[in-house]
C-alpha cells in the first residue's frame, strides 16, 4: 500500500477562507469610510445652513438698526438732538409779519 500521508504539497494560491475574510475586512474598511464620508456631508450640510441663518440675521439686524435710527433712536446718548438729526434741528427761518 502506498501512503499518500508523507507527499508534500506546495501551496500556490489563497484558499477560499483567506479570500473571504479579505473581502470581509475590505468591506469593513469600505463601510467605514462610508460613514466617515457621510458624517462629513452632514456636517457641511449643517454649516451652510448656519451660514445662511447668519446671513438672514444680520440682513433682518441691518433692517432694523435702519428703521430705529429713521425713528430717532441715538446711539450715543452725549449727542444733542442738533448734532445727531441737523437737518430736522436746523433753526427754521424767521418769517416776517406785513
Amino acid at each position: 500500500m502506498k501512503n499518500f500521508h508523507h507527499h508534500k504539497f506546495s501551496q500556490s494560491g489563497l484558499t477560499l477562507i483567506e479570500i473571504l475574510i479579505a473581502v470581509v475586512i475590505g468591506l469593513i474598511l469600505i463601510a467605514g469610510t462610508m460613514q466617515i464620508y457621510l458624517s462629513n456631508q452632514q456636517s457641511s450640510r449643517s454649516q451652510d445652513a448656519m451660514a445662511y441663518m447668519n446671513n438672514n440675521a444680520r440682513y433682518a439686524f441691518n433692517l432694523l438698526q435702519n428703521t430705529v435710527s429713521l425713528a430717532g433712536f441715538r446711539a450715543d446718548p452725549s449727542t444733542t438732538n442738533a448734532d445727531a438729526f441737523p437737518s430736522v434741528s436746523a433753526p427754521r427761518p424767521l418769517q416776517s409779519k406785513m
